[in-house]
């Protein structure tokens, strides 16, 4: 009887046996992994995380074993069987290691266990003609070690002063709004905004669905307050557009109360970061008078 997959099957056979199993890995496993694994605890997972392309050239096994120090890791072996050994092989261990662990995560566990991936060759090229170390299938290996070895770079821009968002150009727009998005009253941010378009004009598609996210995500105790002060800029057109249209959805409720007190908010902002009387009269529409008892 001839079988279709007889590499995989043997391979099966054998690695099946929990007994061979720690056997091999005893034996060919380096000391300083001997160490971490506790062999007693080691048990067959089922599953394999082979691609659908590969299964007539690659067979896996999975197992689960516990640490020196008592946590849960895997054991990942992956045995080649193609006579054309495969030069991405140590990016596809490391794939594959990666899939083990978000299996681990949808199990319900909120920390990656350690996986050790064991490659186990028996192609015609001897030595094994490859590197084991996914980074050297990168084209720039030394730089791609450079970038694995340290943690990705943060852009947190809840910890950014708003002065020091205000330097970085059209995209302080985003960093602006992100980072403002969800306090208490998105009045709040109406006066960095004016000085955006006065400092980093914004073109009219960036615009629009700035405002539209902002007015999805944020919170404000008038709307239509929040417009009057955008309408001072060059976006005025987009501006009224956009609050046609919410008017329409019957979203508004236009408290004149309430928009006379945040503009001599918006107004307070502005004087306090240098914007003239004139300048200020012009963003907020507030009259003189208003604006001379804003300074007493």
């Amino acid at each position: 009887m001839k079988i279709s997959t007889p590499h995989d099957r043997l391979f099966k056979k054998f690695f099946g046996d929990i007994a061979l199993a720690r056997n091999f890995f005893e034996i060919h496993l380096p000391s300083s992994i001997l160490k971490i694994v506790s062999f007693p605890s080691l048990k067959m997972v089922p599953g394999s995380f082979i691609d659908k392309s590969l299964k007539q050239s690659h067979s896996d096994m999975v197992y689960s074993f516990e640490t020196s120090t008592g946590k849960e890791g895997y054991l990942y072996c992956v045995v080649e069987h193609q006579s054309t050994d495969d030069k991405m092989m140590a990016f596809r261990m490391k794939k594959y290691s990666l899939a083990v662990m978000q299996q681990h995560l949808d199990q319900g566990h909120d920390t990656l266990p350690l996986v050790l991936p064991v490659l186990f060759y028996h192609g015609q090229k001897s030595p094994y003609p490859h590197s084991m170390d996914w980074r050297d299938c990168f084209c720039e290996k030394e730089l791609a070690r450079i970038l694995d070895s340290q943690p990705f770079p943060l852009v947190d821009v809840t910890m950014l002063p708003e002065e020091e968002i205000m330097k970085h150009g059209v995209i302080s727009w985003l960093e602006m709004s992100q980072k403002m998005v969800h306090t208490r009253d998105m009045m709040e941010i109406a006066p960095y905004l004016i000085r955006l378009d006065k400092l980093f004009p914004l073109n009219d598609e960036l615009f629009k669905s700035l405002l539209y996210y902002l007015f999805q995500e944020g919170e404000t105790a008038d709307r239509m307050l929040f417009f009057d002060a955008l309408s001072s800029t060059t976006q005025r057109e987009n501006v009224m557009t956009i609050a046609e249209e919410l008017k329409r959805e019957g979203r508004e409720e236009g408290r004149e109360e309430g928009r006379e007190e945040g503009r001599e908010e918006i107004a307070k902002n502005l004087l306090n970061n240098g914007f003239s009387f004139k300048q200020v009269k012009m963003y907020t529409g507030l009259s003189e008078d208003s604006l001379n008892k804003l300074l007493h």
